[in-house]
């Protein structure tokens, strides 16, 4: 079975771990977007976040990566590990803020009107005396136009209260009901202005530094478990893609069983509306949290069974600049800026897909779940393949194939209607998430030293992740908000076709030929080619010496 999947018995802890690393990161890690808007954030404050981070962020895989190639993968590895777990509970207890409609109103429904039944105000004061004067209602997605004037004569009964959520008091005024029995809806009166609790700088300013550490350390996290398998498996001859697809179930696994869970658990106690005393519906992200935090734990129990992927004869001391001018290559420079494109687009993904999909096509938490499976378990089996794919087209190839994609798949959700959103399923076999990464990984590996394979990595992994995401999330915001989630789906989409069309050009016209791999082996070739010749000279001089 090893020898079937290209494996050694002693690469089987770094897949194990890789497991279960992936699996804690993917229950928690594609509901941040949804956890802060429940928090209080706009996706604008979101998206500014996201390009603010990748500022912040920008040096934290090349630095770990650097640390990790000089005293160990592993050391580093273990400290990330326990930086993410503390990150991911504290991004559940940020300090909230809310902002309601200052004057609410239930009302029954009789033949498409509105009669009052109770009308609710927040308030500072402890004294409920208000006249309120009601001109336009809006009941969910319906609005309304009312002539109502609230008196103290007109009241039946007053209820008096503190909101704990929305931290003031409250009155509601119940109105006489004359025995309406059609369906009770809630409104709100925007002309009434609105009450907000918290400080929303606050919230920002806490979420932008707290989710920066928690990216700095899940990016560093990745990049060292990517340098470790990838020095692993090029020290042993084996094939780096095998480690990314036994990961594979870890994201199938979380993403299939977090939708249900986060649909049907809570371990926070249920909100209740303060005004109509009923449950709130909403959603208790620390479930998924705990079920990161005690999978990644259990995973550094597996790091100690994890061989350091380093060889042991003493390398030469190079100098700081020696080490480094392998970056000072045509070949090099383009495909990093490759990769900063290709996560530009990741980056428009991740913040507006789950977000488009939830508010837009009205998809449940269980559905984006169960087609994350499947994207997943398209990633895995493309994993399976990915390695014989690799040494016919090629890491460059592969990697334009994945930009095309991807466009392809944010191309056909922009053009989805239909509610619940079941198109999606079949879009998510466009994932290219496995084959994408080791493509990115292999053509690290053959441009860096393997000596700084973690550093090649984590310059890839900072284009990316860091800077490309980045990028992405600012551009979206401004593009969805000028002309929509939609549109912004397709300007990235033909983008993204644009930029794989020009690169591909240009790497066959310019970029191949100034490889490093590739005039290794031609100066081997050629080294080669001298030797033969000097040993056919060496044998002809002793043949006609003989003679």
């Amino acid at each position: 079975m090893l020898k079937f999947l290209n494996m050694k018995r002693s690469f089987l802890p770094i897949c194990f771990y890789n497991l279960f690393q992936r699996m804690g990161v993917a229950f928690f890690f594609p509901y941040i977007t949804l956890l802060s808007r429940a928090q209080g954030l706009s996706m604008s404050d979101i998206t500014l976040a996201a390009g603010l981070i990748s500022l912040v962020c920008f040096p934290s895989n090349p630095v770990t990566g650097y640390i990790g190639d000089k005293i160990g993968y592993r050391s580093v590895l273990i400290v990330s590990v326990i930086i993410t777990i503390i990150g991911a509970v504290a991004m559940c207890f940020l300090p909230t803020y809310a902002e309601v409609a200052t004057v609410r109103a239930g009302a029954f429904l009789v033949e498409n009107e509105l009669k009052l039944n109770w009308i609710s105000e927040y308030t500072s004061s402890d004294v409920c005396n208000s006249t309120i004067s009601l001109n336009h209602l809006v009941c969910g997605d319906e609005e309304y136009e009312v002539d109502y004037i609230l008196e103290s004569s007109l009241v039946e009964n007053i209820t008096t209260g503190y909101c704990d959520k929305m931290e003031t008091s409250f009155c509601k005024y119940e109105v006489p009901n004359p025995g309406y029995n059609g369906s009770l809806v809630y409104c709100e009166s925007p002309e009434q202005g609105i009450t907000s609790k918290g400080s929303k700088s606050t919230l920002f300013w806490t979420y932008l530094a707290i989710r920066s550490v928690f990216v700095f350390v899940v990016n560093s996290m990745f990049n060292l478990v990517d340098a470790l398998g990838s020095s692993q498996a090029k020290l042993e001859n084996l094939s780096y893609s095998s480690m990314l697809m036994f990961g594979a179930p870890g994201d199938i696994i979380a993403t299939f069983v977090s939708g249900p869970l986060l649909d049907n658990i809570r371990i926070l106690p249920a909100e209740v509306d303060c005004i109509t005393g009923e449950t709130v519906d909403s959603i208790d992200y620390l479930v998924t949290v705990t079920f990161c935090s005690g999978i990644l734990l259990l995973s550094l129990g597996l790091l100690y069974l994890v061989p350091p992927a380093r060889k042991e004869e003493k390398e030469k001391k190079l100098t700081f600049r020696e080490e480094f001018n392998w970056v000072a290559n045509p070949a090099v420079i383009a495909y990093y800026i490759l990769t900063i494109l290709t996560g530009v687009t990741i980056g428009a993904m991740d913040n507006f897909v789950n977000v488009f999909l939830q508010e837009d096509l009205e998809a449940s938490l269980s559905l984006i779940g169960q087609a994350m499976s499947l994207g997943m378990l398209s990633d895995m089996i493309q994993a399976f393949i990915t390695g014989k794919i690799q040494k016919k087209v090629g890491n460059i190839h592969l990697l334009l194939i994945c930009n095309l994609m991807t466009a392809l798949k944010i191309f056909l959700l922009s053009i989805t209607w239909s509610t619940p959103p079941y198109q999606w399923f079949g879009y998510a076999l466009l994932n290219s998430g496995s084959m994408h990464w080791i493509s990115t990984v292999g053509y690290a590996t053959e441009v860096a030293p393997i000596e700084l394979i973690g550093t090649g990595i984590g310059f890839a992994a900072t284009c990316t992740w860091i800077i490309g995401k980045g990028i992405g999330s600012v551009i979206s915001g401004a593009v969805a908000e000028k002309l929509g989630r939609r549109a912004m789906f397709q300007v990235f989409a033909i983008a993204t076709t644009g930029f794989v069309v020009v690169y591909f050009v240009l790497y066959h016209t310019c970029l191949k030929h100034t490889e490093r791999g590739r005039k290794e082996k031609k100066l081997k070739k050629r080294e080669e080619l001298a030797e033969a010749f000097v040993n056919n000279a060496a044998f002809q001089m002793e043949q006609s010496t003989r003679l």
